[in-house]
């Protein structure tokens, strides 16, 4: 009986403590809550309460600090932690917590004097510098910061293990050449940090002399057996568009590491991504001239003849008036044209069973069809890669480019053919399927098949993100808002379709037929009426262009394209007239007239050129 009553006794206590314990948790829990919700004096009572109970608990007595600390009750603050000093002296922490309560205070030399004191105090531990400096950080106090770990780092077995600490402090106080410097000492220390350094240092670049400066700190760096500086380096000089002192560092990198020629493949096919044909050309050259059996020699040999077709691409660009919304290339290069296919030419006679020889082939297909025009060896060429190169990455490519010349030839059965096959084929990507069923839904716009030209244009609006969406909604909004007018709608897909083959004469005529006709619907009138202003711009006529732009703002509660007319209108002005005052004074009234338009950013920077200009 005796036994039955102590053990009653004693689960009651258990149970009467497990309570007290709970309640308190749950006092800590609301506490945090409190400080959550940024009522500190809440939280500051329930804190005392709770910590009254267990002083001994080091989460209570942080959390009463805190709500001190928000409260600005710095002596209450002071005073919690020296009772807590006089139980537990050699808590380094507590030395931190006292400090930065002075710091907060406005008493930065007094802070300063207990952390100095402390390190003094304490035995010489790198990790006590660690430990300060972390608190002097969180203050913000980062040139104090500086000082202990450079102390800290003195006595260190291992410097490297504070200067991702120091290289983080420098960059955030400005000193780029210190934060250089202690990235170079870890990447001297350990060379397998280099993609780690590089990422550190690149996210400082950008600022004022920062770069400059680290090109300087890395470049006399005097570490010349970790060939990671050298990598490092020519990263850097990429940062700062200086290619060519880039291009010497991978020449030295190649040569000490007898790579044959992979460091320059790379080097010149970052260049080509980045259109910097001429220092591309040059660079696969030497890899050409200079590393005859390696086996990038074909990639070189390609890359070669790339960057002279992008070279040539980018002048003819130049040279034809890109400004407006259709225009016709000009060739004005039809000698390089010609050296370009022919040097493609012979690259197939050496490499024609390969990826080599099979690119060349598409990119000789692609000067046929977009700069000579020469639709029938352009489809000839395509039609090289899909019969006798079936597994070629460069298949879907050639279905594409065949598929949008025999649309430009005229031939639509042919055109549809080339897209079915694109997606149906699961070699093909969700991106380039989803352009197929956009030239698929054209075809059949062009045909006046408008139901199933809707359908395939539903079915790329779904993906909203996919290239294609944006054209695939203008197309369905214009068949949705105009299918009413079955009969002038066809013309006008006949038009779109004699824009598309570059027959702007017969587009010309055909769009003032239908926007001058009485019958048609009003939406698509507007549509064909800014249309007509568009080629006659491409026909040059640009005088006549300005008189309809003008009646199509004059009549902006009926013409949707208002706002779009009178930015085109700026555009006649400023490139094809080259009369900036009235350019300019065109984008004034947009930004006028339609202060909502998806156009006002465009005309802004235009305004800004056009008078820094002036």
């Amino acid at each position: 009986m005796i036994k039955k009553i102590s053990l009653l006794i004693l689960i009651s206590i258990f149970a009467g403590n497990a309570q007290v314990k709970n309640n308190t948790n749950n006092l800590y829990l609301l506490g945090q809550s409190y400080m959550r919700g940024a009522q500190y004096k809440d939280a500051k009572d329930i804190f005392e309460k709770i910590y009254k109970q267990q002083p001994a608990n080091y989460q209570y007595f942080n959390s009463l600090n805190q709500a001190y600390l928000q409260l600005k009750m710095y002596k209450e603050s002071v005073g919690l932690i020296n009772i807590k000093l006089q139980k537990t002296p050699n808590d380094i922490n507590l030395y931190g917590l006292l400090g930065a309560t002075f710091y907060l205070s406005g008493d930065e030399n007094k802070a300063f004097s207990i952390w100095d004191e402390t390190l003094s105090d304490v035995k010489q531990n790198y990790v006590n510098y660690r430990i300060i400096a972390n608190y002097a950080i969180e203050r913000r106090a980062f040139e104090k910061a500086i000082d202990y770990l450079q102390a800290g780092k003195k006595i260190s077995n291992d410097p490297k293990f504070f200067s991702f600490d120091l290289g983080n402090l420098y960059t955030l106080t400005m000193q780029f050449e210190n934060a250089a410097r202690e990235y170079c000492t870890i990447l001297a220390n350990n060379p397998k940090q280099l993609r780690v350094v590089e990422s550190k240092i690149l996210n400082y670049v950008g600022k004022p002399n920062a770069l400059n400066t680290t090109i300087k700190v890395v470049k006399n760096w005097n570490e010349n057996r970790n060939i990671n500086f050298s990598f490092l380096l020519a990263k850097l000089y990429r940062e700062n568009n200086e290619d060519e002192k880039a291009f010497e560092v991978y020449l030295k990198i190649e040569k000490e590491q007898n790579s044959n020629g992979r460091q320059l493949i790379t080097f010149a096919n970052a260049l080509l991504t980045e259109n910097k044909y001429t220092l591309a050309s040059k660079v696969y050259n030497k890899i050409i001239s200079d590393y005859k059996n390696s086996r990038y020699i074909s990639s070189a040999k390609l890359g070669y003849i790339k960057s002279l077709g992008a070279e040539l691409w980018e002048k003819i660009k130049k040279s034809s008036p890109a400004w407006k919304p259709y225009y016709k290339i000009r060739n004005n290069y039809p000698g390089k044209t010609e050296e370009v296919i022919s040097t493609y030419m012979q690259l197939i006679k050496n490499y024609k069973l390969s990826e080599v020889g099979t690119e060349a082939f598409l990119r000789i297909g692609e000067i046929n069809l977009k700069i000579k025009k020469n639709l029938v060896e352009a489809i000839f060429n395509f039609s090289n890669i899909i019969n006798n190169y079936p597994t070629s990455r460069f298949i879907p490519d050639a279905f594409n480019l065949r598929g949008q010349a025999f649309i430009k030839n005229g031939e639509m059965e042919k055109a549809s053919s080339n897209f079915n096959f694109m997606t149906n084929d699961r070699r093909i990507s969700l991106p380039m399927k989803n352009a197929a069923k956009f030239q698929l839904a054209k075809i059949n716009f062009y045909n006046g098949n408008f139901e199933k030209a809707v359908n395939l244009l539903n079915q790329i609006i779904k993906n909203k993100n996919d290239n294609s969406s944006n054209d695939a909604l203008e197309l369905s909004l214009l068949l949705y808002t105009t299918k009413s007018d079955s009969v002038h709608l066809l013309k006008f897909a006949e038009v779109d379709l004699l824009i598309t083959q570059n027959n702007f004469d017969s587009a010309y005529f055909l769009l003032k037929k239908i926007y001058t006709d009485k019958s048609t619907f009003f939406v698509l009138k507007s549509i064909a009426k800014f249309r007509f202003a568009q080629i006659e711009i491409a026909l040059d006529s640009l005088p006549n262009s300005l008189i309809t732009l003008s009646e199509i703002i004059k009549d902006k509660k009926r013409n949707i394209f208002a706002d779009k007319a009178l930015f085109l209108k700026g555009k006649v002005y400023q490139f094809g007239l080259n009369d900036k005052n009235e350019a300019v004074k065109m984008y004034y009234e947009l930004l006028t007239k339609f202060p909502n338009s998806i156009y006002v950013d465009k005309a802004r920077k235009l305004i800004i050129k056009l008078k820094n200009k002036q």
